[in-house]
Parts: structure tokens; sequence; C-alpha cells
């Protein structure tokens, strides 16, 4: 299930991941992706959704995060269908556009959850997003999945 889509702005560089912000019910939702799953010159908008749902599960978010969407084999469509992410999303996002997925929400934060980006393979280059409590659900979902669309 998607529970967010939306254009976020470019920055700033920092510690080798570029961040880019968006105001969400007065909150600052902030993703941060390593340098290099950036293409050059880094996009100044992103295009973004966020996925949940409880088939979500480890060995998926493995499989999947350290692709792009040219390089997802049949059976990764197939589950990424099951999440609400269908073939025309990902043939409107191109290519070029990757995943990135985060676990273990901290809900330390007061306006926003800070999620850990899922990094069992060194090739899943995507930071840690703060993402404003208004678009997530109580409790919690343990795992998310994002689209990231390179825009401009």
């Amino acid at each position: 299930m998607r529970i967010f889509h939306g254009r976020l702005a470019f920055d700033k560089y920092t510690d080798r991941k570029y961040r880019w912000v968006k105001d969400v019910d007065g909150v600052k939702f902030k993703l941060y992706i390593q340098e290099e799953r950036v293409p050059q010159p880094c996009p100044k908008v992103i295009e973004v959704s966020i996925f949940c749902d409880n088939k979500i599960y480890s060995n998926f978010l493995a499989r999947v995060g350290s692709r792009t969407i040219a390089e997802l084999r049949s059976f990764d469509r197939d589950d990424l269908a099951a999440v609400g992410l269908d073939e025309t999303m990902m043939k409107v996002a191109g290519g070029t556009a990757i995943l990135g997925a985060v676990e273990k929400p901290d809900p330390h934060h007061t306006e926003t959850i800070r999620y850990s980006a899922f990094r069992h393979d060194p090739a899943m280059e995507f930071g840690d997003p703060y993402i404003p409590k208004s678009l997530l659900s109580d409790p919690l979902p343990d795992r998310l999945l994002f689209l990231v669309r390179w825009i401009d």
C-alpha cells in the first residue's frame, strides 16, 4: 500500500549523502541517498513513493533494495505489485529509478520517525530517512520501501 507520493527538493550534500526535503504538515521529511546511487549532476527534484505492507519481508527488501527498476526480475516485479507498486508506476518512474528499504523505526523523535536504512547488502546505498509522524500509522510499520524517481 502506498502511504506517500510527492516531490522533494534538493537541500544539501553531507557525509557522502545527498539530502532532499519536503514540508509535510509543518514537519520536514528528509530523505538521504548515498552519492554512489545518485546520477550526476545531482537532481534538484526527486519524486518519492513510500510503500508499507505486512507482506514486506527482509529477504524481499535485500533482493530489490540494491536494484534499479531496469534491473528487476519478473518475480521481483510480482512481489512489488503485491505491496502496491504496479507495473504502470515502474514504467512511469523509468529504468533508472531506484528502490530503497528501511526498517527498525526509532520513535524517540518528537515530530518525525527515523528509520534505519536496510544495509544488508553493500550495494544498498540508502540513507536513514526522517519521516513525519503524520504519514505513518500507529503502530509504526516495521519496514518501508521507497521508489525514487529522478526528476531534474
